[in-house]
C-alpha cells in the first residue's frame, strides 16, 4: 500500500512537471486567448462565439483529446524506457496496478489542469460584467433570455472530467495496442473524433465527442441553435433526456481492462512504445 501511495504522489508530481507540462499549458491557454479576442474585436451578439466557441469548440473538442494523446499514450512509455517497471514489479506491484495508478494520477492532474482552463475561458469572456450585463451582451438566440452563464459553466465543469478519463483510457489502450502508438493515436484523433464526430450520420455515436456532446445537448437549453445541422436531425442524433456518462464510464472501463491485460502478458521493450 505504501509503494502505490509512493508511485501515485510521483506519477502526480511527473505529470505536472515534466517537458510535455509546457506545450500543455500553451494549449490550454489557446481557449482563453480566443474568448479574449472575441470580446474585444467580436460581435457582442453573438453568444456562440463570445462563449462556446472557445469552451465547446476548442477546449473541449481540441484541446482536452490532445492533451490526453500526449499523456495516454505514453502512461507507461517513461517506466519502459527507463527500465522502472521492472523495478517497480519486483516491489511486488502488479503491472495491472502500475497502470491503474499512473492512469488515476494523470486523470487527476489533467483534469485539475483542464478545470483550471475553464475557469479562465468563463472569466475572460465575462470578467467584469454583471449576470444582467453578460444576458444583454449575448441576445442573438431565442433561447438567451433565460440563459444563465452559470449554469452553462457548471455543465462544462461536469463534463470535463468524464471527458479527461474516457480519452485518456482510449490513448492508453492505443499506447500499448500498437508499436508506434503516437501517429496512429492522431489519426484516430483527427479521423474519430474530430471528422467523423462532426458528421451528421448515425456512426458518430461511437465517438467519444458526440457522448460528450449528447450530455452537454441534454443540460444545456438551447444548445442546438449552435450547430448547423437541421433541428429534425439534432433531435435523432441528440435525444432528449439521453446523455453520453454511461457509455463512457462503459468504454473507460473496458478500455482500461484492455490495457491492463496487455501491460500483464505483453512484452515490454524499450523503443517500442514511446516512439511514434
Amino acid at each position: 500500500m505504501r509503494s502505490v501511495a509512493a508511485l501515485f504522489w510521483f506519477s502526480i508530481r511527473q505529470t505536472l512537471w515534466q517537458w510535455k507540462i509546457w506545450p500543455t499549458l500553451l494549449l490550454l491557454a489557446v481557449p482563453s486567448g480566443l474568448a479574449v479576442l472575441v470580446r474585444v474585436f467580436g460581435s457582442a451578439s453573438d453568444r456562440m462565439g463570445r462563449y462556446h466557441a472557445p469552451m465547446h469548440l476548442v477546449l473541449l473538442s481540441l484541446v482536452m483529446p490532445l492533451v490526453c494523446l500526449l499523456y495516454g499514450t505514453a502512461l507507461l512509455g517513461a517506466d519502459i524506457e527507463g527500465r522502472t517497471l521492472v523495478y517497480l514489479v519486483t516491489r511486488r506491484m502488479r503491472r495491472a496496478t502500475v497502470v491503474l495508478v499512473r492512469f488515476v494520477a494523470a486523470a487527476l492532474a489533467l483534469t485539475l489542469l483542464l478545470e483550471l482552463a475553464v475557469l479562465a475561458v468563463h472569466a475572460c469572456a465575462f470578467a467584469g460584467l454583471s449576470m444582467q450585463e453578460a444576458r444583454a451582451a449575448i441576445a442573438g438566440h431565442s433561447a438567451s433570455m433565460s440563459w444563465a452563464p452559470t449554469k452553462e459553466l457548471a455543465v462544462y465543469v461536469q463534463v470535463v472530467p468524464v471527458g479527461v478519463v474516457s480519452f485518456l483510457a482510449v490513448f492508453s489502450l492505443i499506447g500499448l495496442l500498437v508499436p508506434r502508438p503516437l501517429g496512429v493515436a492522431v489519426v484516430y484523433l483527427v479521423f474519430i473524433e474530430m471528422i467523423l464526430s462532426a458528421i451528421p450520420i448515425p456512426a458518430q455515436k461511437y465517438t467519444v465527442m458526440h457522448q460528450l456532446r449528447a450530455t452537454m445537448f441534454d443540460a444545456i437549453p438551447g444548445f442546438w441553435e449552435f450547430s448547423d445541422i437541421p433541428r429534425p436531425l439534432v433531435e435523432q442524433l441528440y435525444p432528449a433526456g439521453v446523455t453520453g456518462t454511461t457509455n463512457l464510464v462503459i468504454v473507460t472501463l473496458a478500455a482500461l481492462a484492455l490495457t491492463c491485460v496487455l501491460a500483464t502478458w505483453r512484452e515490454l521493450v524499450p523503443g517500442k512504445i514511446t516512439r511514434g
